[in-house]
């Protein structure tokens, strides 16, 4: 089930974080320039919201990516707790071989590169403000 739900979302939450990345670095690089140019508040705050509204989203993905992970941990530790050790061979089987998948946690992967964890997000934060900063020194150069 792990590897299913891994192929299924890790392209489109791929995509999404690079985006996410991206239209972070360009909302700020707005609300600069606005604010530096004495653009209206309108225009201000209207990027502010997209971008807070950005941030959240990303926030949800790596909560839910975090909260998946933890639960399949705890699922491991369930079938451990089991007394396997007492049940019929072949349910014993089962459970071992039960035991040995749950011990690879599940997560929500960004293709095959990262899972989406508060990592994550501070990675996104650090990738954007840094593109942003070299935005602003092309601006400033001009």
């Amino acid at each position: 089930m792990g590897d299913s739900v891994k192929d299924a979302f890790s392209a489109g939450l791929l995509v999404y974080l690079l985006t996410t990345n991206s239209i972070i670095c360009i909302l700020g690089y707005q609300i600069l320039i606005n604010f530096i140019a004495g653009g209206q508040a309108v225009e201000i705050i209207r990027f502010g919201l997209f971008l807070m509204q950005m941030y959240a989203m990303l926030s949800i993905y790596c909560m839910i990516s975090e909260h998946i992970t933890a639960e399949s941990l705890k699922c491991c530790e369930a079938f451990y707790n089991i007394r396997w050790y007492n049940l019929p061979i072949d349910c014993s089987k089962d459970i071992v071989v039960c035991i040995e998948r749950s011990q690879q946690p599940l997560a929500l992967w960004a293709g095959q590169f990262t899972t989406f964890s508060s990592v994550t997000l501070t990675d996104v934060t650090k990738t954007a403000l840094s593109y942003l900063s070299v935005l602003r020194s092309f601006k400033i150069a001009e």
